[in-house]
């Protein structure tokens, strides 16, 4: 319980500052845009934020700059640019009113001291305000009639499934869930390191996702893979509300909105019954493919990376564009396209040809403009599942396709709602949203994850003591690849197999010593080897992998209970012979071998 308060502590910080940071002081700085309704400008906002933080980031990067400070004159530099741009006439007066207002607010604490109680008085008023302000939009949104009680009730139910799916897992796990976000989270920690070179060399677009964990983490001043692991689920639920919006952009339907909302937000897309051997070969193959990556892409609604960041403002550009054609909003609808575009080509390139497919289709009517999408999205999947190797650069299409998806029952619901309307009238929409729930909640809602950890949970846990407790750079842990990641800046990392590899001889003489300049060494040793499964059991595993040292040492149970076996018999023989070697930590998944250099 004492860790799961921590954490929960952990998590409403990060959280709270990526409000306040991304869509507080953003939205008001932008309070003098042309859009009408509040959550275009929330989106406007967040885009244009988003990407000016994110260049900067590599730009920092790249000349070596990368620090909490130049991150804050960067932050603050762009907002009082947004804030002077639209009142130059003012800005002057208005800056100096202020500037002397903290002058005299400084000369007063040198005097008097630090005014708790006015602060406290502030913080009140501003409470009071806020209260009273929510308080009006309630009071205006009446849920007398019963349509709006339904209404109400749908969307609190699929809030309560987005949230739920999304950041159970992160709240209660530390480990990661998918190889993609060691990867991520060591590109992180190289961002953090100053490492630019080590980052262009390993990646092929823009790692846009772990830029933006890395600048969090400097201003939060949080430990990275805390950070990591919580704006993971955040940008998972960020993507379900964005198809929300842009569902209700393109077809002016609340409706349509929730029910693409909710598919996406309980992950309506798992598939468990065998496929039929009678099927064709390549039938088979091609579903194989499909469904095993819809039953994965589960876990990567709260294991998000670029791929899903590409898809979040893939959809958000779609319903900026659709105000290019009202005059007064033309400028502002262009500048927010273009920013989610930009994000787009960073993150996941390939995703503009469905950009320009959308925006071709918008041209000729909103409605043709979201199928066109959702079908071209669905079809540059199978083409991928269809031959993998040939069509590798499609790859995203098939990561992201539950977002697709959505879209596409988003459409279907639309049609059919119109042919009922008819019959039902008002209440078509209302029933065939209901019919949808109960055929999900019976049918179509998602079974428990089956989840390839790559690492105990305890190791992550006691990875971050380890790091917390100890000088920076005097130790060294050895253990599998995914405590690299973890532990890239603060320590030092030794691969296991190499490790055995090479001393499981030589611990056998007596004076024998570990050659590393830290005092102190720590080897992870499982006592329960993980068995890690294939994803996808309907595709045979290639040669190449079966041959690669880190699945024989790490992905094959044979390998990895051998591995962890000797390891285990090499630390047992060096305690033998030298003083220096304890326990630092056991239970009956691990042991974690303490040597004193």
């Amino acid at each position: 319980m004492k860790i799961l308060a921590l954490d929960l502590i952990t998590a409403i910080w990060l959280y709270t500052l990526w409000t306040v940071l991304f869509l507080g002081l953003p939205y008001k700085s932008f309070s003098s845009s042309y859009h009408h309704h509040w959550h275009s400008r929330i989106v406007s906002a967040f885009a244009r934020t988003l990407l000016v933080v994110t260049v900067g980031t590599f730009t920092l990067s790249a000349f070596h700059l990368f620090s909490w400070l130049t991150l804050v004159v960067l932050y603050t530099t762009f907002l009082l640019g947004v804030w002077y741009y639209p009142q130059r006439s003012r800005a002057r007066e208005k800056l100096t009113i202020f500037v002397q207002g903290l002058l005299f607010l400084f000369l007063d604490i040198l005097d008097q001291g630090l005014p708790t109680e006015q602060i406290f008085k502030s913080f009140s008023v501003i409470y009071q305000q806020y209260k009273k302000r929510l308080l009006m939009i309630i009071s205006v949104q009446t849920i007398n009639s019963p349509q709006r009680k339904l209404k109400i009730l749908a969307l609190t139910v699929i809030l309560s499934f987005t949230l739920l799916l999304r950041f159970e897992h992160p709240l209660l796990e530390m480990r990661l869930t998918t190889p993609d976000s060691y990867q991520n989270l060591l590109l992180t920690q190289q961002f953090l390191a100053g490492d630019w070179e080590q980052i262009r060399h390993q990646v092929q677009y823009l790692p846009v996702f772990s830029a933006i964990t890395a600048l969090m983490s400097l201003l939060a001043s949080v430990d990275a893979m805390q950070v990591f692991r919580f704006l993971q689920p955040l940008f998972g639920f960020l993507l379900v509300l964005s198809v929300g919006y842009s569902l209700q952009t393109l077809t002016q339907k609340n409706i349509v909105a929730w029910v693409g909302m909710f598919s996406l937000g309980a992950y309506l897309f798992t598939w468990s019954p065998e496929i039929s051997q009678q099927l064709p070969l390549w039938y088979q193959q091609v579903l194989g493919t499909l469904i095993g990556s819809l039953n994965f892409s589960l876990v990567r609604q709260w294991a998000t990376g670029d791929e899903e960041i590409a898809a979040m403002f893939l959809v958000l550009s779609l319903a900026c564009f659709t105000k290019v054609y009202i005059r007064k909003l033309r400028p502002t609808a262009v500048l927010d396209t273009c920013c989610c575009l930009a994000m787009v080509a960073m993150a996941a390139p390939v995703l503009l040809i469905l950009a320009l497919i959308g925006i071709v289709g918008v041209m000729g009517g909103r409605i043709l403009g979201l199928a066109a999408v959702a079908i071209s999205w669905l079809l540059l999947a199978l083409l991928f599942a269809f031959s993998p190797e040939k069509f590798d650069f499609l790859r995203v299409f098939l990561i992201t396709l539950p977002v697709g998806l959505s879209l596409l029952i988003g459409l279907v619901f639309l049609f059919i709602s119109w042919l009922l309307f008819p019959v039902l009238r008002r209440n078509s929409e209302i029933v065939c949203l209901i019919l949808l729930f109960c055929l999900a909640f019976n049918f179509l809602l998602p079974p428990p994850a089956k989840i390839n950890y790559l690492e105990h949970e305890i190791a992550a846990r006691k990875s971050l003591e380890i790091r917390t407790r100890f000088p920076l750079k005097r130790w060294i842990i050895v253990a599998p690849p995914e405590q690299l990641a973890q532990n890239y800046r603060a320590g030092w990392h030794e691969d296991l197999a190499k490790f055995v590899k090479q001393y499981l001889t030589e611990v056998t003489f007596d004076d024998f010593q570990f050659p590393y300049e830290v005092p102190d060494l720590f080897v992870f040793v499982e006592k329960q080897p993980l068995a890690i499964n294939p994803l996808n059991l309907h595709l045979a595993i290639a040669n190449s992998i079966l041959s690669d040292p880190t699945y024989f040492y790490y992905r094959s149970l044979a390998g990895r209970t051998s591995l962890e076996f000797e390891a285990l018999k090499l630390c047992e023989l060096y305690q033998k012979h030298n003083s220096g070697a304890s326990i630092y930590y056991e239970d009956d998944q691990l042991r974690i071998c303490h040597f004193e250099l």
